[in-house]
């Protein structure tokens, strides 16, 4: 189940502690007023109840989301099986492989528990990474350590000695 599309008071720039947020955030620190005006003005905050689906592995929707509250569990499918890749807390970033590279989404994210996030519209990310190089470097950076991270749980997509594996019913 999707959350239900957000209404104009939960776009990013209504919410002080949203924008507040946002301007903490190692993603988002030194980002010029412009780049800075157009997050607030695309992003949305979102929430999500435990055990939903915040993106489906192949989804193309190419959004980017940091975690504001919450914890949020990354899943790979193996067959049958999923594979837990990570387990997210604030302040964490996903989906920048998909908003950078209008890919399909190469995980499910799910909430753990109650989530609040920001959601990005893949085409604002990459517009803000064009103009402002620091801040697609920083995905960059994110996209390189998560890939890594992958790696090392499921080599050639199959888990890792040992790795927990949650079967689905």
């Amino acid at each position: 189940m999707e959350a239900n599309p957000p209404s104009a008071a939960e776009r990013l720039g209504a919410s002080v502690a949203g924008v507040a947020f946002l301007q903490s955030t190692s993603l988002c620190k030194d980002l010029p007023a412009t780049a800075l005006t157009v997050l607030y003005e695309k992003a949305e905050l979102v929430q999500y109840a435990p055990g939903e689906v915040i993106v489906a592995e192949g989804a193309i929707d190419g959004d980017l989301f940091l975690l504001v509250e919450g914890y949020v569990g990354l899943r790979r499918g193996v067959g049958d099986a999923q594979l837990q890749l990570a387990d997210l807390e604030r302040p964490a970033v996903f989906g920048e492989t998909a908003a950078l590279t209008e890919q399909p989404h190469s995980a499910s994210a799910v909430s753990a528990t109650e989530c609040t996030l920001v959601k990005i519209p893949g085409h604002v990310v990459r517009a803000i990474a064009t103009a402002v190089p620091k801040f697609g470097k920083r995905l960059a950076l994110v996209m390189a350590a998560r890939a890594k991270e992958t790696e090392r749980k499921a080599p050639s997509g199959q888990p890792a000695a040992g790795e927990q594996v949650e079967r689905s019913s």
